[in-house]
Order: C-alpha cells, then sequence, then structure tokens
C-alpha cells in the first residue's frame, strides 16, 4: 500500500516549527506529527472524490470535511480511508493508536511525556513502522511549507521477496 502526496501544509516545515517538533516538548512532537498525518489522509480521501459542485457556490467536498463535518475528524477520517481502500485494517489501528496519543496529550493535561502508561501502551501497538518507511521531503519546487510525504516504500526483504507495506 502506498501513499504519495504533495500538499501546502500550513507551517509544517517551517524551520522554526521543526526546530519546536524535534526539540521542543512531547507534546508539540505528539500533536504536530499527528496534524501532518491527519493533513495527508485527507489529501488521499480526497484525491479518491468527485470534485463537482451541486449547485454554484454550494462545495459539498468543503462540507464534509469542515470542523464539525462528517469528515471534520480523524478518526472518520481514518475509518473512511479504510472503507475506500487507501490503507490496510493495520494502518487504519495504527492511524487510530496515533489518535488516541495525540488527544491523550491534547486533552489530558497530566499527560506529558511518552512514558504515560496510556501513551506508552499505545506507543508499544505501533509496529507498521518497523517495516514501512515514511519520508517527507520539501517538494521540487522548494517553497517553504510545501511537502511530499511517501508512506509504504518497500523496505525490508521477506523469506526472499520484498515486502509492501
Amino acid at each position: 500500500m502506498n501513499w504519495i502526496t504533495v500538499s501546502r501544509v500550513e507551517g509544517a516545515l517551517d524551520p522554526d516549527v521543526m526546530d519546536e517538533v524535534a526539540s521542543g516538548s512531547p507534546r508539540a512532537m505528539a500533536i504536530v506529527a499527528a496534524a501532518i498525518l491527519e493533513d495527508h489522509l485527507t489529501i488521499v480521501i480526497k484525491s479518491r472524490l468527485l470534485h463537482k459542485s451541486i449547485k454554484k457556490g454550494k462545495n459539498p467536498i468543503e462540507d464534509m470535511f469542515r470542523g464539525g463535518g462528517p469528515l471534520g475528524d480523524f478518526s472518520n477520517k481514518i475509518d473512511l480511508a479504510y472503507l475506500l481502500g487507501c490503507i490496510s485494517a493495520a494502518a487504519a489501528e495504527e492511524l487510530h493508536s496515533i489518535r488516541r496519543i495525540r488527544n491523550a496529550f491534547a486533552h489530558q493535561m497530566q499527560t506529558s511525556d511518552f512514558e504515560n502508561d496510556k501513551v506508552a501502551a499505545l506507543c508499544a501497538k505501533l509496529k507498521i513502522w518497523e517495516t514501512c518507511k515514511i519520508t517527507m521531503r520539501s517538494a521540487d519546487n522548494g517553497k517553504v511549507g510545501h511537502i511530499v510525504v511517501q508512506i509504504g516504500k518497500n523496505v525490508v526483504k521477506k523469506r526472499g521477496g520484498r515486502r509492501d507495506c
């Protein structure tokens, strides 16, 4: 299973934001990393949908993905991506774990690091990264904030063959 997306992520590759994530708090790391994943999952889903207005000025995609809309939250996006065949069941479970980790940091102030029992248990369930490469790089046009995310490159051999993620 492969994702390759190119998008404009607001501030995601701003050097100050990336420094904050890399050397900042576990809370910043968890929330920003999950936001980047959610943004790219949204791109993958939107790429599978019709981009036609029902009537002038009415864009169903904008309505579906708006805050509070049917696809406004990460959980619904994960489920829809799985149902559309964009991601595997294992990837859906891992994305739900990442969503729960993000929520623990965002909504529970006592969660301050990855050693928290709940967060540590969720992190222990994350296994796809062991066999599936995820890369992020600046898009070829070099504009700040334009990034390419590739998930699913074959990176390990299994029983003489290549293993897809």
